[in-house]
Parts: structure tokens; C-alpha cells; sequence
């Protein structure tokens, strides 16, 4: 007959007939089905199926001031990065491919799966901007002055972070998973960081230098991000449904439920995350998706040796 064939009625799973752009629709779909985005108070509150994964404080705009010091300090190191942080504008990828071989013939599957983690992040973040509606630094100070133009959305929490931290999880992941044990993201943060962490770190705060961040904007945005990168791991290794025992918790404020309290006169560092993250480790974050069980078998097949 006319027409190339379609998988058999049982592989649903199977997407490779489909050309990259339509398959990146299902693997969307099947990445962000089972993440419910809430708000309760001044927190947003991310579930994955059913189970709390991470809650996130607005943070007190009175206080915000104090993060502009280190706007100022950043914007020393304008000239320096100013190539990199207008590429970084839309392009984060390119940046983890000066660190491990990205390219569609050897790890085709993998960049599939890095981009629909972007997307996901984009689909989570956004919710939690618009629940935690926060102004920009340009709005606290004409004195900012960004390099580049300020985006409409809120500050708070970073996408570029929530974004390079949730790929650089998964790639490290890809990289150190055996074939039955799981790795944990936190042990390459803190101490000699993994440079996959690094880069992530530095796309992070290429957003304060260039004037658009606060520094906590990308400490919750690297928690999320981490959280959003072992999710999908474990989404693609699940056999069964499961979730934190403790949830993340990012806040401004000490409470007995919260993992991560982040000072407002502080600065982001990639050891803050390393001390914070644990709740992440040796749990599953499980949701079954047998489609995203054979994209990452793909992807993970092409790290082999």
C-alpha cells in the first residue's frame, strides 16, 4: 500500500516513525502530564504524580534590596561575558557541548531528551513565576541599567537556572547511572563540582551580570532544576509509582519543614545547593511513563563505554 508503515497496536511507546518535531510534542506531553503546579499562601507548591517535590517561597520585595550589592559587583564582569550571556539569551545547550560530545549523530537520543527537559522546566517554571510574581531588579533601581532586554515575566525563580541545572542533572545522571544503581545528582556539587555543574552555575549568574537576576533567583531556580532533572531520570528508569518522603522546601525563612533557607544578603554558590539538596538522594521520584522509559534507554545507550 501507499504510505510507510505504522507500529504495531502494542508499541505505544514506539515514536520513531515520527519525525523529531512530532515526537518532541509526545514526549512533551508525556513529561509534563503527571507535574501539578499549585499555589498555597506565598508558596508554589510542585507536585509530581501526586506527591509534593518541592515547594517554593516568594521571596519579601522589601528585603530584596539587599541582593542589589551584589548586581553591582556582578556588572564589573560585563565585558568579559557579554558574547556569551547574548547567545545564553536562547541557547544554553551549545555550552554543555564544550564539556561532552552533544551532536545528532552519536547522541541524537540525548539531545531529544535534554531539550524536552528544557521544555519541561519551561512549563514548570512559569507556573511558579506567575504564583510568585516578583520584580526585576531594574524596577528596585534605575541604577541596574541591564545589558540586555528585561524579560516581562518575574524574576523570581530564574529560568536560565532552572533550566541549565535540570539539563546538567541529566547529563550527569546519563553519565553515571550503572545498569542497577542510581546515581545521586548532589554528589557532583560541592567541594571539585563537576564541570557539567559548573556550567550550569555560570549560565546561572551570567543572568546577575547582565543584570536581570537576583542571586536568589537562581538559588530556587538550581533546586528546582536539580529536582526537575533527577524527576526525569527517574520517570525514565520507573517501574512503579513512588516520591519524596521529605520534599524540597526553598524559603527566605526558618521553618522546621524547609531544606533550603536562603539569606537575602547572600550570594548563589554551587556549595549552598550541595548542602541543601539531600532530601533528593536515594529516593525515587517515580512516575511510570513507558515512552520516556525507551527515550532515555536510547539515550542512555549512547554513553555506553
Amino acid at each position: 500500500g501507499n504510505g510507510a508503515p505504522f507500529p504495531p497496536d502494542g508499541s505505544d511507546y514506539d515514536v520513531s516513525y515520527l519525525v523529531p518535531a512530532t515526537r518532541a510534542l509526545l514526549f512533551d506531553a508525556a513529561l509534563s502530564d503527571p507535574f501539578k503546579v499549585s499555589r498555597s499562601g506565598d508558596k508554589a507548591i510542585v507536585e509530581l504524580a501526586g506527591k509534593q517535590l518541592i515547594t517554593i517561597q516568594k521571596p519579601d520585595e522589601a528585603k530584596l534590596e539587599q541582593q542589589l550589592a551584589h548586581l553591582r559587583t556582578y556588572a564589573d564582569l560585563r565585558g568579559d561575558r557579554v558574547a556569551e550571556i547574548q547567545v545564553q539569551t536562547d541557547d544554553i545547550l551549545s555550552f554543555f557541548s564544550a564539556i561532552t560530545y552533544l551532536d545528532e549523530k552519536r547522541r541524537g537520543h540525548t539531545l531529544e531528551l535534554l531539550n524536552a527537559t528544557v521544555r519541561l522546566a519551561i512549563h514548570v517554571e512559569m507556573q511558579i513565576k506567575h504564583y510568585c510574581r516578583t520584580r526585576r531588579p531594574q524596577a528596585l533601581s534605575n541604577q541596574v541599567q541591564p545589558m540586555i532586554q528585561t524579560p516581562d515575566h518575574s524574576a523570581f525563580p530564574s529560568g536560565h537556572a532552572t533550566e541549565a541545572f535540570a539539563v546538567a542533572t541529566v547529563l550527569y545522571l546519563l553519565r553515571e547511572d550503572g545498569a542497577g544503581t542510581y546515581a545521586n545528582a548532589t554528589s557532583g556539587l560541592g567541594g571539585h563540582s563537576d564541570p557539567l555543574y559548573r556550567a550550569a552555575h555560570r549560565i546561572a549568574t551570567n543572568r546577575t551580570v547582565a543584570g536581570v537576576h537576583y542571586p536568589c533567583d537562581s538559588a530556587a531556580g538550581a533546586m528546582l532544576g536539580l529536582a526537575l532533572g533527577t524527576a526525569v531520570r527517574d520517570m525514565g528508569r520507573a517501574t512503579s509509582a513512588g516520591g519524596l518522603a521529605s520534599p524540597l522546601s526553598f524559603g527566605f525563612t526558618s521553618t522546621a519543614s524547609q531544606t533550603a533557607k536562603f539569606n537575602y544578603a547572600d550570594d548563589f554558590d554551587i556549595d549552598w545547593l550541595a548542602a541543601r539538596a539531600a532530601p533528593l538522594d536515594g529516593t525515587r521520584l517515580v512516575a511510570k511513563s513507558p515512552m520516556i522509559n525507551q527515550l532515555w534507554s536510547l539515550a542512555k545507550a549512547e554513553w555506553a563505554g
